[in-house]
Parts: C-alpha cells; sequence; structure tokens
C-alpha cells in the first residue's frame, strides 16, 4: 500500500456555482463538507480514482447565494483544512484565475 498523502485542495466558485477540488490524496477515506453564510442550495460529493499512480482526487460542487461566504472543509488522516471564498461589496474577493478565467483559491495542508 502507499504512503499517506495530504491533498491540495482548489475553491472555484462563479456567481452561485462553486465546485471544491481536492487533488492527489491517499488513502481514499476523505470527508468533504460545503458550508455557506446563506443557504446551501445543493452540493454533491464524487471521488475519482484510484489514478496511475495510485492517489485519488475528488470534487465538490455546489449551489449557493451569489453574495453568500462560502467555506470548503476536509479532513483527511487526521488533519483538517477550510477553504473560504468571500464577496466584498459586490465583488469577488480577487484572486489569482484559472484558464476559463473563474476566481481560483488554493492551498496545500501545512
Amino acid at each position: 500500500l502507499g504512503n499517506p498523502l495530504s491533498p491540495s485542495v482548489f475553491l472555484v466558485r462563479s456567481q452561485d456555482a462553486m465546485a471544491c477540488l481536492i487533488r492527489n490524496f491517499y488513502p481514499k477515506e476523505i470527508h468533504v463538507s460545503l458550508a455557506s453564510s446563506g443557504p446551501l442550495i445543493s452540493a454533491q460529493t464524487h471521488t475519482l480514482g484510484p489514478m496511475a499512480n495510485g492517489n485519488y482526487n475528488a470534487i465538490q460542487i455546489g449551489r449557493v447565494g451569489e453574495n453568500h461566504t462560502v467555506t470548503c472543509t476536509v479532513k483527511h488522516i487526521g488533519k483538517e483544512m477550510n477553504m473560504t471564498s468571500q464577496v466584498l461589496r459586490d465583488k469577488t474577493l480577487e484572486l489569482p484565475l484559472a484558464r476559463n478565467n473563474l476566481p481560483l483559491c488554493r492551498t496545500s495542508w501545512v
């Protein structure tokens, strides 16, 4: 079996749609949750893998109100990480852009 590997987490948001991308982790057991400052309209988690290298990827997608703060919480091998997307004064917090020009926030486990 492979050695435990903590994932990298990306939070992508466009208006009311958002995705929490969890990449390159092992073992497969992971808990992903979304929280919103307003109603969470929907959320679904999908785990993909194992990949060719034996590691896993996952994605949680959801819909929230356009002006609500959203937090993605990832728990894996006893560690927890929170990623937050905030809207300030009717503008999404300026973040680096992904290829499709959606705001992208990235962090890795410490």
